[in-house]
């Protein structure tokens, strides 16, 4: 039930947000934006986490066909964290992953990627 309430919720918010980006593309030089966090247990599955393993690739895979179908006019992509967030860890502290958003956002259209990948180091 986990991986059908999580990835219904998360196509119910891009059935909800994308009609207005697009708008919002027809009529700025802006750069409208739908970005979800992500974390590694597409790569790398823990047997004990199997139905958060199987949703979190289920949402990934949500998020590509997203940005499959509308990355032309919006920014769709991921910050995929793999690791634990925590404060009083730099490289994986919520300011940290805050940057990584940022440096997703300001990237020129011609270059949007899809994905910034922060791994735990």
């Amino acid at each position: 039930m986990e991986a059908q309430t999580t990835n219904i919720a998360l196509y119910e918010t891009a059935r909800a947000v994308i009609p207005d980006l697009q708008k919002a593309a027809g009529k700025s030089s802006g750069s409208p934006s739908f970005f979800v966090t992500g974390g590694m247990l597409h790569k790398y599955p823990l047997p004990p986490l199997f139905s958060l393993s199987m949703t979190k690739t289920s949402q990934r895979n949500l998020v590509q066909c997203l940005h499959l179908t509308y990355g032309k006019d919006i920014h769709v992509g991921q910050v995929t964290v793999g690791g634990e967030v925590k404060p009083d860890k730099a490289h994986m502290s919520p300011d940290f992953i805050a940057e990584r958003f940022w440096e997703l956002y300001e990237q020129p259209r011609d270059k949007w990627a899809f994905e910034i990948e922060v791994p735990e180091k």
